[in-house]
């Protein structure tokens, strides 16, 4: 019997169509990585490297579509690189048994559902995609490694992400649409995020309406701290998300969109510290609650804030806002630190100032209960008024065209330092406790300055602008470090001493004494640092002494940096 040729060509693919048909339906829905090591490149598309079991023959289709999971084990060491896009697959789990790197080589890996990494995954260049819903989570377990430090890839995590003990994410450098999750963010104890100087952007798809407390949340098990913290935050879209520990932030903070951040779990309010700027668009993107906002980058930092702080702490020496603020709680400005509200509104329940808050003087201040215990209020606009109030610690002039008169009584219970600009009393009297130094100009007028602690006076000089009227020591030592001149009386009226330090000091009207004494010089004194006695000292530490008059050779010739050392000797 004669077959046609073209009846057995039919009846053959019939049969290979069979074949798979059934092959296919015992592979279920998982295909395993079996590709051998020969020295070339082994791509996700070939099915010679796919197979339906762990360590079985080769052959099967790739996983490139919704209902099939891609499976990397111990059986196949070899590396997997993708030659094009996937479809987005079931799921993927990389197990700790495979030893291999899956590089995704510039093209994208779409994943439908939860992916579990125990193995490396280089993006170079690509794009890891989680992208199903309720259930695409991304866990990165012990001994996973998802690298997106190559140029130009991306992570878009359409659930929640967890770096387990062990795990490590290393997030792509650059802008706001490089590394975006849409669900919680996760470090567990033990866990490593390396920002990579990029940005994280959280843009929450689902969660709990306006007013309730959101479910997605960001959670830094073991709180901030190398490998666990942000370098450029981005929140936005119309879902909330909670913290449930402090968070760091490196450098800046960026809220936008309708859903904010709730600083709370479970009654519990945390910190967020920021080393950069602030910026939020909308009045509502940010819920205080009690939580604490600290700033303390090592460059300038701005605050663009258009809802309210509760805590807020300036830990740097260059932080100003750029709209008006409001700390219902504390605001704390640390020592050596400085916030500048630049001609802004502030408002705030408590100042606890160690630091400088500096002001031009033509805002509105709030303060429901002021600092004049510490802390330096500086002015640096052209005000004429004092905007604060008359009750300072140590208080600041620096206003080169302003003149800032007093229009009742001054009392400054630490230092009065007028850098630049114009002080005038308006024949108003002042109270220092501490040091008076004048670079710019004073009017006295009728007023009275009163030094009623131990006060280190430095004049500028004895001119109009630089003289007093009226002059009390009602403290325990005035002492100058430059000559004075008191156009009216001059009074002690405690115990205290006037030492003039060999300055010049001419007195207009009468000069009386009382109880103390004007002494034309200060008995030395010396301040050692390092402390006198003190230990463990580092190898190569400057030892500074300070004297607190001006002091001279006792043949009266200068020290110099070349003959101190033959005046000291060391001893162990």
């Amino acid at each position: 019997m004669i077959l046609n040729i073209w009846h057995l060509k039919a009846f053959f693919a019939l049969f290979l169509f069979v074949f798979y048909a059934h092959a296919e339906a015992a592979c279920s829905d998982k295909r395993y990585w079996v590709a051998t090591d020969d020295g070339s490149d082994k791509f996700w598309h070939d099915t010679a490297n796919w197979s339906c079991n762990s360590g079985g023959p080769g052959g099967a289709n790739v996983p490139n579509k919704s209902d099939v999971a891609a499976v990397f084990d111990s059986k196949s060491s070899v590396d997997a690189k993708l030659n094009k896009n996937t479809r987005p697959i079931q799921k993927l789990i990389v197990g700790s048994g495979y030893s291999g790197t899956i590089n995704l080589n510039g093209r994208h890996l779409r994943v439908q559902f939860n992916s579990l990494i125990r193995g490396t995954i280089l993006i170079n260049g690509g794009m890891f995609h989680a992208k199903g819903g309720h259930s695409g989570a991304v866990t990165i377990a012990h001994g996973g490694l998802l690298d997106a430090s190559g140029s130009g890839s991306r992570i878009k995590i359409v659930h929640n992400l967890t770096i387990n003990n062990g795990g490590t994410l290393t997030a792509p450098d650059g802008g706001g649409d490089r590394f975006i999750v849409q669900g919680g963010f996760n470090i567990l104890s033990g866990g490593t995020f390396n920002h990579n100087n990029g940005t994280v952007t959280l843009n929450p798809r689902w969660g709990n309406d306006s007013g309730a407390i959101p479910s997605i949340r960001i959670y830094i098990q073991d709180g901030p701290g190398a490998g666990r913290d942000f370098y450029n935050l981005t929140k936005t879209g119309k879902k909330h998300t909670k913290l449930q520990s402090d968070i760091e932030i490196k450098n800046n903070l960026s809220l936008s969109g309708s859903g904010y951040i709730y600083p709370n779990h479970s009654g519990t309010n945390y910190d967020i510290t920021i080393g950069g700027n602030w910026y939020q668009n909308r009045p509502n993107s940010f819920r205080a609650l009690s939580g604490k906002v600290i700033f303390n980058g090592s460059s300038a930092q701005t605050i663009n804030s258009r809802s309210n702080f509760y805590n807020l702490q300036i830990s740097n020496s260059d932080v100003s806002l750029l709209r008006a603020a409001t700390a219902s709680g504390t605001l704390t400005i640390d020592s050596g630190a400085k916030l500048d509200i630049n001609g802004n509104n502030l408002t705030a329940g408590t100042l606890a100032n160690n630091g400088n808050l500096q002001l031009k003087g033509s805002e509105t201040l709030s303060i429901t209960t002021k600092d004049t215990d510490s802390g330096t209020i500086t002015y640096d606009g052209t005000a004429t008024g004092l905007k604060y109030g008359n009750t300072y610690y140590n208080l600041a002039i620096n206003s080169p065209s302003g003149t800032m008169t007093l229009n009742a009584d001054l009392d400054v219970n630490g230092s009065l330092t007028i850098t630049d600009g114009t002080l005038n009393t308006g024949n108003n009297d002042i109270y220092v406790a501490g040091n008076w130094s004048n670079s710019g100009s004073f009017f006295s007028g009728n007023g009275k300055v009163i030094f009623d602690g131990n006060s280190n006076i430095v004049t500028g000089g004895t001119g109009d602008s630089n003289d007093f009227h009226d002059v009390t020591l009602s403290g325990t030592v005035g002492s100058q470090s430059s000559a004075i001149a008191i156009d009216n009386d001059f009074e002690i009226t405690s115990t205290g001493n006037w030492y003039t330090n060999c300055f010049a000091m001419t007195v207009g009207g009468t000069s009386a004494e009382g109880s103390g004494s004007i002494e034309t010089t200060l008995s030395p004194t010396v301040t050692f640092s390092p402390a006198n006695s003190a230990t463990g000292v580092v190898v190569g530490s400057n030892l500074t002494l300070s004297f607190n008059v001006a002091v001279r050779n006792t043949d009266n010739s200068a020290l110099t940096d070349s003959n101190v050392d033959s005046l000291i000797t060391l001893k162990e």
